[in-house]
């Protein structure tokens, strides 16, 4: 039998997932959106790529916990206490070159 060679991404670790989520939350808000570019630097073309650089996905979870309101939203739509967004943050910020 041939083996075809499938396309597949690698598994993320459950930090980079948080961090993931977090943008797509904050995506998801046009107003947070523009506050989270305009803070980071970022244009929106960069987090139209695939954002895997540790230091971006720390900077959207430290974005979400600077604002404690927008924090325990997160929170409530992962169904995760608000710790996870900052011990993610910290494991990401650690694994930044």
């Amino acid at each position: 039998m041939v083996s075809q060679q499938q396309n597949w991404m690698p598994i993320r670790s459950y930090h980079e997932a948080v961090a993931l989520r977090a943008l797509g939350f904050v995506a998801s808000r046009p107003r947070e959106l523009a506050r989270f570019l305009e803070n980071s630097g970022l244009s929106q073309a960069e987090l139209m790529r695939c954002p895997t650089d540790h230091g971006d996905l720390a900077a959207v979870l430290d974005f979400v916990i600077a604002h404690e309101d927008l924090l325990r939203n997160f929170a409530a739509a992962i169904d995760e206490p608000p710790e996870t967004a900052y011990e993610a943050s910290r494991q990401l910020g650690q694994a930044s070159p």
